[in-house]
């Protein structure tokens, strides 16, 4: 059975002539998109691509012949969707996804309950994902783990194929660091007393701002932070309590307050968005933007 998502990975592939370039157009991994390739290969029983040596991807014939109809298609289908308004009473079920760390309860506004309370047809579902799970979840061929509406970072979204998305709005971002800090590096009043301390960075990720955003931000307080790589969050958590280094956390993040961590604002709003498939209609994802941003106005007083 061939879906949507093979034929944009497929369309995707066949415009870079590399799986590596599709992979990082379509904001995935590069196994995601041979397994999706694979997958449509044996659904069509026949070889897309011939794959040369050093990676590169010719179109076979039988190829040229499906990229020319699937891109038909999807380009049709988009417009389809585009001026055909889905009816959310005919929605049955909504799989939603945020970031790990983050709170859609522990506000004064319960964005779930209030989405159940307008939807009662519909069934919520929610995930809490890193930032890699959420685009894998968006795009993936499985039905199984795929989500429908998702909450991150705008960035990785703003550039998901076949999907919307809206930036809702930005969050303050804090540097953290322990009680007992200061004992070692003196009183902690700007950001440039944290000069000589270590920037915790969890593996292969740094989820809320890119280590260039805080370099910029920093020289601009006449110094270079000194970032450390740690093997994940837990780590920096255990680090930051122990006084071994600070970390850079956003100020919806739940898992530094629970901690009695003292904090430092980074002078840095991160934007927030809002993605969905193409199958969520729009009033429901409208209303999803609204009280995301009455929470963020919940959180701030």
């Amino acid at each position: 059975m061939i879906n949507e998502n093979q034929m944009r990975t497929f369309v995707e592939a066949a415009k870079c002539h590399n799986f590596t370039t599709a992979a990082r157009n379509l904001y995935v991994t590069q196994p995601t998109v041979t397994k999706s390739i694979a997958k449509l290969e044996k659904a069509l029983n026949t070889e897309l691509f011939h794959r040369l040596p050093d990676k590169r991807l010719i179109i076979t014939e039988k190829g040229e012949q499906y990229y020319q109809l699937f891109q038909s298609f999807l380009s049709e289908l988009d417009g389809l969707i585009k001026n055909q308004p889905i009816n959310s009473e005919n929605i049955k079920k909504i799989r939603l996804a945020y970031m790990s760390g983050w709170s859609l309860a522990e506000s004064k506004l319960n964005i779930i309950t209030n989405l159940k309370i307008k939807y009662p047809q519909t069934t919520f579902e929610l995930f809490c994902l890193d930032n890699q799970e959420i685009i894998d979840s968006l795009i993936t061929d499985d039905l199984e783990n795929t989500i429908d509406i998702a909450i991150s970072l705008e960035e990785p979204l703003q550039e998901i194929k076949g999907v919307h998305h809206k930036v809702v709005t930005g969050v303050d971002c804090v540097v953290i660091y322990s009680g007992d800090f200061e004992k070692d590096y003196g009183r902690i009043d700007k950001l440039s007393d944290l000069a000589d301390a270590p920037f915790l960075i969890p593996k292969g990720d740094m989820p809320y701002l890119s280590q260039s955003k805080v370099l910029k931000k920093c020289i601009t307080q006449d110094f270079y932070p000194k970032f450390r790589t740690v093997r994940n969050f837990e780590t920096v958590l255990a680090m930051v309590n122990s006084s071994l280094g600070v970390a850079i956390f956003d100020t919806w993040d739940q898992r530094f307050k629970k901690h009695d961590f003292k904090h430092i604002d980074l002078g840095i709003k991160q934007n927030i968005a809002i993605a969905w498939r193409q199958t969520v209609p729009k009033d429901m994802a409208e209303t999803l933007i609204q009280l995301l941003s009455t929470h963020t106005e919940a959180t701030e007083h």
